[in-house]
């Protein structure tokens, strides 16, 4: 599946235009990713930082926590894809996608005063308001190291400028499946629907 580049042209231009305080950024940081800070993407990086980092251990089909920072942005998507850990392009990744989420679920991605708009920025300090749940690992690969690349995209808000088109956002963690999956591939990723404001507003998880 690959990914319109609209969105980065769209905002790339507004950067030129507004206060650098206004630039979205976002990066996986549970499980240990190798990034430390945001990267974006056009489509075409498999892992901005190609350098392997500390592994983690999992089991296949094993249901892990995932965190990433909000930052003040509404919405939005996260794609999750696992690879072979030296199959790291972006088609590699685009050929191994296993689930999606919403990008504000998560029981600690809510605004530090509790507020139930829609439209709530963190009132935090950057990178203390964390979002994400679980996601399930596929149960169908080999034993071995793998590569999870966290995808954001989808969003149109940055700081309250409502409708402001955002880039895409990547992050890639090392990890190890422990055993030889027993499942078989789905024809389809999984999407597991629901965030913040469906929960806020009794919309359900669709």
């Amino acid at each position: 599946m690959k990914f319109l580049t609209f969105a980065l042209t769209v905002a790339s231009a507004f950067k030129w235009l507004a206060p650098i305080s206004v630039e979205a950024h976002s990066w996986l940081v549970e499980p240990v990713s190798r990034d430390i800070d945001p990267r974006t993407t056009d489509g075409t990086i498999g892992c901005p930082n190609t350098t392997p980092g500390s592994s983690t251990s999992f089991s296949p089909g094993e249901i892990i926590d995932v965190r990433y920072w909000r930052n003040n942005h509404l919405g939005g998507f996260i794609r999750w894809s696992l690879s072979p850990a030296g199959s790291e392009t972006a088609s590699d990744f685009d050929d191994n996608v296993f689930f999606y989420t919403c990008r504000e679920s998560g029981p600690d991605c809510v605004p530090a005063d509790g507020s139930p708009s829609r439209y709530a920025g963190d009132s935090s300090s950057d990178n203390t308001i964390s979002c994400g749940d679980t996601i399930t690992l596929p149960d169908w690969l080999d034993e071995g190291d793998y590569v999870l690349q966290w995808v954001w995209f989808g969003v149109g808000s940055s700081y309250g400028n409502i409708g402001w088109a955002e880039p895409q956002f990547v992050s890639c963690a090392d990890i190890t499946l422990t055993a030889t999956g027993s499942g078989s591939e789905p024809t389809c990723p999984t999407f597991v629907g629901g965030d913040r404001v469906t929960k806020n507003e009794d919309l359900g998880d669709d």
